[in-house]
C-alpha cells in the first residue's frame, strides 16, 4: 500500500507541473497574441539567427537579431510550441553569417512554412535532437570535399541539385535535376506528326523536298499540334523530345541522322536503310534544352523523305 501511495503522490505532481506548464504556455501565448503583426521589413531585421528548440523544457520561441540583440517573439508561435512540447521535437533555422538572413511563418501546428536565405555555407538544417537521420540543404558547393550524410541535399557550382545516398567524404550521391536536366517525361496524349517532307501531306509546314546529304535541314517541333495543354506538346522549354523518326522514298542506300539545333552533329545514325523505297521507322529521344523546340536532320549518304511523329515530352 505505501508504495501505492508514493506512486499516486509521483503521478500527481508530475500533473501539477504539467498543469503549471500549460498555465505558462497559455500566458506566454497572450502576451505573443497582444503584439502587433510584424511587417516584411521588420521580419528581415532579425538578420542574425532564428532558432525554435523544443525539447523536455518549454523554451521562448524567438528570433534574435545578434547584432543589437534585440528579441521579437513571433506571433501565433507560441501555440505551435505547446503542441511539440510532450514530443521533444527540435527544429533550428541558423543563418550561414550575421548579414545572412531568415524568416519563417507559423500558421498552425500542422502546417509550418520556412524560408531561409544566405550567402553562403549551409541554407538550412534539419536534424532530430538525438543524432537521428537529418537533411541538410546547401548553397554553391562542391561535391569533391567535405564530410556529408545521407539525406544532404547541395547545388554545385554549375547549379545542379544532387542528393546524397551513402555518408562519407564525399560519400555518393545521385543528381536530381539542374540547368540541363531534361526533368520529367510526359507521354503526350495523342502522338502528334509534326514534320512531314512529302509534297501534298499533312502538315503543310516545312521544306516539301527529300532529303538529300549534304543538306542540313531545321525542323519545328512546336509547330502543327492540336493539343489544347501546353503539357501536353513541345513548347520553346521543353527540355527533350522522344520521337519516331520514319523514312520513305528511300535511296538504294542511305542513313540519317536527328540532333538538337545548335548542337555538333553526332557520329551516329537514328535510321539506316539498306534498299531502295524502303520505309524504316525508328524511336529516338532527342534534348532540346535551350534549342526552342528546333532539331537537325541530315541524310549522310542517299535520299529520303522524312516523317517525325512526337510521343513524348520532357520538361
Amino acid at each position: 500500500m505505501g508504495e501505492s501511495r508514493e506512486t499516486v503522490d509521483a503521478l500527481q505532481r508530475q500533473l501539477a507541473e504539467q498543469q503549471a506548464m500549460i498555465q505558462q504556455l497559455e500566458a506566454r501565448l497572450r502576451v505573443v497574441e497582444s503584439l502587433p503583426e510584424p511587417t516584411v521589413a521588420q521580419r528581415h531585421e532579425a538578420v542574425g539567427a532564428a532558432e525554435l528548440v523544443v525539447a523536455d523544457e518549454p523554451r521562448d520561441l524567438e528570433i534574435i537579431d545578434a547584432t543589437t540583440g534585440r528579441r521579437h517573439l513571433l506571433k501565433k508561435a507560441t501555440a505551435v510550441v505547446a503542441g511539440a512540447v510532450a514530443g521533444g521535437t527540435a527544429l533550428n533555422l541558423l543563418s550561414a553569417s550575421p548579414a545572412a538572413a531568415a524568416s519563417g511563418s507559423f500558421d498552425s501546428p500542422t502546417g509550418i512554412a520556412l524560408t531561409a536565405d544566405t550567402d553562403t555555407g549551409t541554407a538550412a538544417l534539419l536534424q532530430t535532437a538525438n543524432g537521428g537521420a537529418h537533411m541538410r540543404i546547401s548553397g554553391s558547393s562542391n561535391i569533391g570535399s567535405g564530410n556529408f550524410t545521407v539525406g544532404s541535399i547541395i547545388k554545385d557550382s554549375l547549379n545542379d541539385v544532387y542528393f546524397c545516398i551513402t555518408s562519407g567524404n564525399p560519400g555518393k550521391w545521385r543528381k536530381i535535376t539542374g540547368l540541363f536536366a531534361q526533368g520529367s517525361y510526359w507521354a503526350v496524349l495523342a502522338p502528334t506528326r509534326v514534320y512531314d517532307s512529302r509534297v501534298g501531306k499533312t502538315p503543310a509546314t516545312g521544306p516539301k523536298t527529300q532529303l538529300t546529304g549534304p543538306e542540313v535541314r531545321n525542323v519545328d517541333l512546336t509547330l502543327n499540334w492540336t493539343a489544347f495543354f501546353a503539357a501536353d506538346r513541345v513548347t520553346a522549354d521543353t527540355t527533350a523530345a522522344q520521337m519516331v523518326v520514319t523514312v520513305v522514298n528511300t535511296s538504294a542506300q542511305g542513313y540519317l541522322t536527328v540532333w538538337q539545333e545548335g548542337k555538333i552533329r553526332p557520329g551516329t545514325s537514328t535510321v539506316n536503310w539498306f534498299l531502295p523505297n524502303s520505309i524504316v521507322a525508328n524511336t529516338t529521344t532527342v534534348g532540346l534544352v535551350d534549342s526552342g523546340g528546333v532539331v537537325s536532320v541530315q541524310a549522310g549518304s542517299g535520299a529520303c523523305d522524312l516523317l517525325i511523329d512526337v510521343i513524348g515530352v520532357y520538361r
